[in-house]
């Protein structure tokens, strides 16, 4: 009995360990994370979220704006490792939240409250900063430069509603900035700030197409596409407009056709051949709200929650997916926005862990895209909870078996031994 009180003992002891190590080892190896970026540790269960709301590329760089005082430069000639090249931080003490951005050749545009500020990114690790625009105009959350005209999107106050405006700027000379036209949409919106880090509208030919967010109260607020004739710039006029069945979320365009997510999990696709009488000729069903749209020839490509979706545009009519890529373990982690520079396709959202509101993809594989930045992944504070009850119990469990089966194998070794001696006792 003594030698079974001293085993049992150590199988005690060995169940406990086992409860105390195991959960660390599953832990650590279910959620450890291959990326060089480790400021935020996995065991950190309250981490803040962090965020980027706007993303521009050019080359081998990717600029990205957080909702703070400061934008990144990265350097993505090797996707599989990019790196930051610079941090840029805003002097105000104010916090000054970056609304858009929007890059031509070496210039960067970065559209603040108060202004809108131009950036020389000839070289990268030191921009110039080379002009800034003073607004004249409140509100303004969208720009888009094209042919040295700068066009700004901007929601104007009236007493109980805001209308959206679109000015038109000639920039050719940035100590010498010209307003050229006003178009004045007559869409009213309860709040101004409801399609903030959302393109709403693109430029194609003479045409702007811009949609225009209506709202739930009162009923008759009815989300627009709006087709601008911009053929004589000082004179902008109202070409045609489509009524939107919900809310949209961006926009799309190739050839004569818009596409435009829209708040029932749902791609409108609008015939816009006849600017004057747009019609909707088709949509794709989502399962999941479409944050983003970019569309590269036959190919779109759609930021949702937990995935991204590659569609192939041939047919407009039956459209067929090519590929996805589904967000697993990566924390509470979704897709915001898109972009597209040839074959790779870099996107950001929130995320509760430092290194995960970045990400890269390989798409060169239209069916089968392949995430090259971050590697490892990342399990969000709630799961790694549960991971390590989990892990807890399959502790306790497993130490169990192995203490039952010890005493089992430990009685048996006893019972042999015992037996033996009284055969040599019979024996002699």
């Amino acid at each position: 009995m003594r030698i079974l009180s001293r085993y049992t003992k150590k199988l005690s002891l060995l169940l406990i360990i086992l409860v105390i190590v195991l959960p660390s080892i599953f832990t650590g190896v279910i959620g450890r994370n291959a990326n060089q970026n480790n400021s935020n540790s996995i065991n950190n269960m309250s981490a803040p979220l962090y965020n980027y709301n706007d993303i521009v590329v050019k080359d081998d760089l990717v600029i990205l704006s957080s909702f703070g005082n400061f934008w990144e430069i990265w350097n993505t000639s090797n996707p599989k490792k990019p790196f930051l090249v610079k941090t840029i931080h805003f002097d105000s003490e104010d916090l000054e939240y970056i609304s858009d951005m929007e890059i031509i050749n070496d210039y960067l545009f970065i559209k603040i409250p108060d202004q809108i500020i131009i950036y020389d990114l000839a070289d990268p690790t030191n921009p110039n900063n080379i002009a800034s625009i003073s607004c004249q105009f409140s509100n303004v959350v969208e720009i888009h430069f094209e042919n040295n005209l700068l066009y700004l999107l901007q929601y104007v106050e009236h007493s109980s509603y805001y209308t959206s405006t679109l000015s038109i700027l000639n920039i050719s000379k940035f100590n010498s900035i010209q307003l050229l036209g006003v178009y004045n949409s007559s869409i009213h919106h309860a709040n101004y700030d409801m399609l903030h880090d959302r393109d709403r509208l693109l430029i194609k030919d003479s045409f702007v197409y811009l949609i225009c967010l209506g709202d739930y109260h009162p009923d008759d607020m009815d989300s627009v596409l709006e087709i601008i004739d911009i053929s004589n710039k000082s004179n902008p006029q109202k070409k045609g407009e489509f009524v939107l069945p919900s809310r949209p979320y961006s926009i799309g365009l190739r050839d004569n056709f818009a596409f435009i997510p829209t708040h029932y999990d749902c791609l409108q696709i609008i015939d816009c051949s006849n600017p004057s009488a747009p019609i909707n000729v088709s949509k794709f069903e989502s399962t999941e709200i479409i944050n983003d749209i970019e569309i590269h020839n036959n190919v779109c490509y759609l930021a949702l929650a937990t995935k991204f979706v590659i569609l192939d545009l041939t047919d407009i009519e039956n459209i067929i997916t090519l590929g996805e890529y589904t967000l697993r373990n990566q924390g509470n982690t979704y897709f915001n926005n898109l972009k597209v520079h040839g074959d790779i396709l870099y996107t950001i959202g929130p995320s509760e862990h430092h290194d995960r509101y970045f990400f890269i993809f390989d798409c060169s594989d239209l069916t089968d895209p392949t995430r090259l930045y971050p590697k490892g992944i990342r399990i969000s504070g709630e799961i790694l909870f549960k991971l390590v009850i989990f892990s807890t119990y399959a502790g306790i469990i497993l130490g169990s078996i192995l203490i039952i089966v010890g005493l089992f194998f430990l009685i048996k070794k006893l019972k042999q031994r015992r037996s033996r001696v009284h055969q040599n006792e019979a024996k002699s």
